[in-house]
C-alpha cells in the first residue's frame, strides 16, 4: 500500500570460482605456478516496513549468508564455510515530536568449519555462536541544546566452541563444547551544545555477563567533545573505557584462520580498554579540500591468548590454555579529500602499532599481535571525462599479519610398523614472521546510457578488480618435498591467495 507498507528482496552470488578454475586448468603444468583456491559467496536480504499509524511503524529484516573456500595441494588440502543468519522484529512508536522509543527482538547466528588434509590425517575444526536479544531504545529532544539517548539490551548467548574431529586409518576422534551465557547493559548519554562552536557528548554503559555460575560487571563512562575554532577549523577529543566479555582467541602459529571465540567465565575475565584520540579536522581552500589528522593510545587490560605449546585440539577444558597479559596500541591517521570539481576523491594513510605482554609468552618479552598492521593507506580518485562518462581508480595497502613460522624441525622414528618418520615443527618466538603485504588496483569506467523517460536511468560500468594481478596473501603452508624412498628432506613454502585480475560488465537499470 502506497505511504503504508513496502518491501525489499535481494539476493547474489559470485563466480569468480569458474574463471579461477580456468586459470589453474592452463597452469596446470607450470611448476612456478600457485594454484588459486576456489573461493564464492552467496547472500539473501528481505525487509518489511509497515507503517501502522503517524505515532507507530514496525519492520522485520532478514539475511542469510555463506562463504566457501576450497584449496587443494599435492600434500596438503583445506576446506572452509562460515556464514551468518538474522532476523530483527522493530517496533518504533513516537510519543510525541521530543520523545520516541524503538523496541527490537532479534535472532543471529554465526558458524564457521575448517577441514584440513594433511597426507592421511584429516581434521575437522569448527566454531559457532547463536543469540537471542532485546533492546530498547529512547531518544528524548527537550530543547535545542540536548539530545538525550538512554536505553538497554537484554542477550542470550549459546557457544559451540572447539568442535574438533581427527580421523586417520586407524582412528576416529570427535570433541566439543556447549557454553550459555547471558549479557546485559544499560546506558545513558547527552550531547549538550554550549552556544555554536562548542559541543561535549557525555554518557555511561553499565554491563554484565553471567555465565558458568560467574557474573562480572562493568561501568564503561564516555566523555567526547568538539570546538569549532573559526569556521574551518574543529578539534575534538574523546575518551571511553569499554568490557569485552567475548574473547577473540587466534593461534599463532596457523596462518589458517582458526580464530575461536570464547565467553568469559571463572577462570577468564573480561578484556577491557581505555583509549583517548585527539583530532583536528580543517576545510581548505574555501571548502574545497577537507583535512583531518586524529592520534590515538589504547590501554588493554586483562588480554587473553593462547599459552606456548596450547592444545586446542580434543581439548574440552580449552580455557586452561588461556593466558592473561596487557597489551597497548596508538597511532596516527590522516585523511585528505577533495569535495567538488571535475576530479574527486581522497587519500588516507594510517600508523600504528599494537603490543601484546604475556609472562607466560614469548619469555615476557612484548610481542607484535596477528593483527599488527604498521601502514595502511587508501588512495580513491573519481573524474568525470563527460555528463555521461566517469572514471574512478582505487588503491590499497596494508602491511601484512604476522604469524609464528617453525624455526626447524626436528624427526624421530615411529615405533609403529611402516609408518616411517614423523617430524614435528619448533617454534621459538611468538610471531616471528611478517606475511608479504597486501596491495592491489581497482579501475572503473561508467557510462549512462540516454532514457526516453527522465525517471529512468541505465549505465555500463566496465571494471576491473586487481588490475595489475597481484597475489595477495591469504595464508601459508608447507609442502612436504621427499626423495625417491618417499623419505622427508625439506618442507617449502607456499603461499595461498585468492583472486587475480577479475575483469568485469555491469548493466544497470532503475525505473
Amino acid at each position: 500500500q502506497k505511504n503504508k507498507s513496502a518491501f525489499t528482496i535481494s539476493g547474489r552470488r559470485t563466480y569468480a570460482d569458474v574463471f579461477t578454475r580456468g586459470i589453474n586448468r592452463l597452469n596446470k603444468n607450470n611448476p612456478d605456478f600457485d594454484q588459486i583456491p576456489d573461493y564464492y559467496f552467496y547472500d539473501l536480504n528481505t525487509r518489511l516496513d509497515f507503517v501502522l499509524d503517524k505515532k507507530n511503524s514496525i519492520s522485520l529484516t532478514g539475511y542469510y549468508g555463506d562463504d566457501f573456500f576450497k584449496f587443494r595441494g599435492e600434500s596438503f588440502g583445506a576446506k572452509f564455510a562460515w556464514g551468518n543468519r538474522s532476523a530483527t522484529l522493530t517496533w518504533r512508536h513516537a510519543f510525541n515530536d521530543k520523545l520516541s522509543m524503538s523496541n527490537a527482538y532479534y535472532l543471529s547466528g554465526y558458524n564457521y568449519r575448517i577441514n584440513n588434509q594433511f597426507g592421511e590425517n584429516n581434521f575437522s575444526l569448527g566454531s559457532s555462536i547463536s543469540d537471542q536479544g532485546f533492546t530498547q531504545d529512547w531518544e528524548y529532544n527537550p530543547n535545542a541544546q540536548h539530545q538525550i539517548q538512554f536505553g538497554f539490551t537484554g542477550i542470550y548467548h549459546r557457544f559451540s566452541v572447539g568442535n574438533f574431529s581427527f580421523s586417520t586409518d586407524f582412528t576416529n576422534l570427535k570433541i566439543g563444547q556447549l557454553i550459555e551465557g547471558i549479557e546485559s547493559a544499560a546506558y545513558f548519554s547527552d550531547n549538550i551544545r554550549f552556544g555554536s562552536r562548542f559541543e561535549m557528548l557525555l554518557g555511561a554503559r553499565v554491563s554484565s555477563f553471567f555465565s558458568k555460575g560467574k557474573n562480572y560487571t562493568g561501568i564503561e563512562p564516555r566523555l567526547s567533545t568538539n570546538w569549532k575554532v573559526g569556521n574551518r577549523t574543529a578539534i575534538k577529543a574523546s575518551y571511553a573505557r569499554m568490557y569485552q566479555y567475548l574473547h577473540l582467541v587466534t593461534l599463532s602459529s596457523a596462518s589458517l584462520p582458526t580464530d575461536i571465540w570464547y565467553p568469559s567465565t571463572r577462570n577468564v575475565k573480561p578484556q577491557s580498554s581505555d583509549q583517548i584520540a585527539l583530532g583536528i579536522h580543517q576545510t581548505l581552500f574555501k571548502e574545497r579540500f577537507f583535512f583531518s589528522i586524529e592520534g590515538y593510545y589504547k590501554w588493554l587490560h586483562d588480554a587473553v591468548d593462547f599459552r606456548d605449546g596450547a592444545q586446542i585440539f580434543a581439548n574440552p577444558a580449552l580455557e586452561d590454555e588461556f593466558v592473561r597479559g596487557r597489551g597497548w596500541a596508538y597511532g596516527v591517521e590522516w585523511y585528505l579529500e577533495k569535495k567538488v570539481g571535475k576530479t574527486t576523491g581522497w587519500i588516507g594513510y594510517t600508523l600504528s602499532w599494537s603490543w601484546r605482554q604475556f609472562d607466560a609468552i614469548n619469555g615476557g618479552k612484548p610481542f607484535l599481535p596477528r593483527f599488527d598492521r604498521r601502514h595502511d593507506a587508501s588512495v580513491v580518485i573519481m573524474h568525470k571525462l563527460s555528463p555521461r562518462l566517469s572514471l574512478s581508480g582505487t588503491w590499497i595497502f596494508g602491511t601484512g599479519n604476522f604469524v609464528s613460522i617453525a624455526t626447524g624441525r626436528y624427526a624421530f622414528q615411529n615405533f609403529t610398523p611402516n609408518r616411517g618418520i614423523t617430524t614435528v615443527p619448533l617454534f621459538t618466538n611468538r610471531n616471528d614472521y611478517q606475511m608479504p603485504p597486501t596491495h592491489r588496483l581497482d579501475l572503473g569506467l561508467v557510462w549512462k546510457l540516454k532514457t526516453k523517460n527522465p525517471a529512468h536511468e541505465r549505465d555500463l560500468t566496465f571494471s576491473i578488480y586487481n588490475a595489475y594481478s597481484r597475489r595477495n596473501p591469504f595464508f601459508i603452508y608447507f609442502e612436504e618435498q621427499q626423495d625417491e624412498n618417499e623419505q622427508i628432506t625439506s618442507f617449502t613454502p607456499r603461499l595461498v591467495s585468492l583472486f587475480p585480475i577479475l575483469p568485469a560488465i555491469t548493466y544497470n537499470f532503475k525505473f
